[in-house]
């Protein structure tokens, strides 16, 4: 029973360091307008990340937006209401908000915690479509041409020091050059990014590239700093995966 007991606790802390909200360093204000596919992410009314709309009724996030719904599993006592604001610039008001019915997370490889991984969230009701609020494709492969100047997005700290999270949307520019480059925690599945910075607030986020969703912000601890940059998933190694369940859920 103590074992057992030691294993839950070490388990539940685990989860709550990836849970802990993951800004753009450096980033400037924005309008929702200008990033439509942009949502924020919702636990308990409570601000926790970003996701990105891919239809009406599907967001792509990381894998906190998975682990939200396995705390209410493993701790029913513990009610989670997760749900997604589409439309608004601000994550704290505004636009639609639609909650999550269920997640489904989509993984390589399939056996380790430690690997390229992203949620799929699908709403209760689908979005309505507007000016503000609008799906991006994903990318099929990844840019052969480098450097590219490319775009992100998010909510999260615009300075490393973790002092104030901004309410409005953030932008910055970053540009995607070859893995030698820079120093990123598993190079095989994380994009390499100079400039801009994602940082804490902006798990889930979207790097795009050419007008498609190139990246996913993931891995935000080394956020602003020269030794390792903030890493963003490679959906193109994601893509076939991602489809399939999409297909599933459209039928």
């Amino acid at each position: 029973m103590c074992r057992a007991m030691n294993a839950k606790y070490l388990f539940a802390v685990w989860i709550v360091n990836i849970l802990k909200v993951q800004a753009i360093i450096p980033g400037i204000p924005s309008a929702i307008n200008n990033h439509p596919f942009q949502v924020a992410l919702l636990s308990n009314d409570k601000f926790i990340g970003g996701g990105v709309i891919i239809e009406r009724n599907i967001v792509l996030s990381d894998i906190n937006a998975y682990n939200q719904l396995l705390l209410q599993y493993l701790w029913p006592s513990t009610p989670v209401k997760l749900t997604i604001r589409a439309g608004s610039s601000n994550n704290n008001e505004g636009g639609q908000v639609v909650n999550v019915a269920r997640t489904v997370l989509v993984k390589i490889p399939e056996n380790e915690w430690n690997d390229l991984s992203v949620s799929i969230l699908l709403l209760e009701n689908n979005l309505t479509f507007s000016d503000t609020i609008k799906k991006i494709g994903l990318a099929k492969e990844l840019p052969s041409s480098l450097p590219l100047n490319c775009s992100i997005s998010g909510w999260g700290y615009t300075r490393n020091d973790y002092v104030n999270l901004p309410i409005q949307l953030q932008v910055g520019r970053a540009m995607l050059v070859e893995d030698r480059n820079c120093n990123v925690t598993e190079p095989n599945n994380y994009l390499c990014l100079t400039g801009a910075d994602a940082c804490i607030g902006d798990s889930g986020g979207p790097l795009v590239c050419g007008g498609e969703l190139v990246g996913l912000a993931s891995d935000l601890q080394h956020c602003g700093t020269t030794t390792f940059t903030g890493s963003y998933n490679k959906i193109p190694l994601l893509y076939d995966r991602i489809m399939d369940v999409v297909k599933g859920i459209k039928g």
